[in-house]
């Protein structure tokens, strides 16, 4: 089983004693999350704090808001994102850290967790919660991933381009993916995404992606704006009317009828050309 124990006091860099409560809430083969919250007490610009694990880890994980630095096998240094320093007086922030265990963690390694005042230190007076789960059952290998820091926000704006490249119909003039064209302009609806890399508009999957992507916006709106990827010409709010756009053409209200496919999709998994 994972065991999992909080023992210090959260360095920041700022002089202001934090609270931080921590519960592993799952675990998996080669792995496990534990969710904690930290409550500095008084308004920070900055933090960090250091993590000091019984046993070895492969990678440690908090990329929504810290980046993580590998300090030895078993201590690593989180700290903040620029963009996620500040807590205001009375604030929090909560967040999760992934952990990848080596074979060890696997099959049932008791793990001790540590809090450390300063990088290399020992522990301190405890702020924590522990917690405890089953092992998880063999089935498989453990989680890859790199302690070093990841740009999601990147990766989030690369996300929208591969719609952009999905797109049917008259392409706008600030089409970003050059060796897209116009295409299909004499479908009976022009415009929409193709499926899955092919040439036909299915509806369903369609009208699935589109609501999937609506609703990621309402719910995470703020982390698209942070990531600057929301507004304007290559923002998702645009990428998603492209859709949008098409669906309202695709119902007839005079005959009440709707376009559900446009093309063949056995002739067109037969066919390896552009659209």
């Amino acid at each position: 089983m994972f065991w999992l124990k909080a023992v210090g006091l959260v360095a920041l860099a700022v002089a202001v004693r934090a609270r931080l409560t921590s519960e592993i809430t799952e675990t998996w083969y080669g792995g496990f999350k534990v969710e904690f919250t930290l409550a500095p007490g008084g308004a920070v610009d900055n933090w960090h704090f250091c993590l000091k694990l019984s046993g070895p880890v492969e990678s440690l994980q908090c990329d929504w808001i810290a980046n993580t630095e590998k300090l030895s096998d078993t201590e690593w240094k989180l700290t903040n994102l620029n963009t996620d320093g500040h807590i205001d007086a009375g604030g929090n922030i909560q967040s999760a850290i992934v952990v990848t265990c080596r074979q060890e963690c696997a099959t049932g390694h008791h793990y001790t967790l540590t809090l450390n005042e300063g990088c290399g230190g020992g522990g301190g007076t405890p702020t924590g919660t522990g917690g405890q789960t089953n092992p998880p059952a063999n089935t498989g290998s453990g989680g890859g991933g790199s302690g070093g820091p990841k740009d999601y926000a990147d990766a989030l704006r690369k996300s929208i381009l591969f719609y952009d490249a999905q797109r049917s119909g008259k392409l706008p003039a600030d089409n970003p993916i050059p060796w897209r064209h116009d295409s299909a302009l004499g479908d009976c609806v022009q415009g929409g995404w193709y499926d899955a890399g092919d040439h036909v508009k299915f509806g369903l999957p369609f009208g699935a992606a589109t609501h999937v992507l609506l609703w990621s916006m309402h719910d995470f709106k703020a982390g698209y704006q942070k990531a600057n990827a929301l507004d304007g010409a290559r923002g998702a709010y645009a990428m998603v009317k492209w859709a949008t756009d098409y669906m309202v053409a695709a119902y007839n209200k005079g005959t009440h009828e709707l376009v559900a496919q446009i093309g063949d999709g056995d002739a067109d998994h037969a066919y390896w050309g552009p659209p």
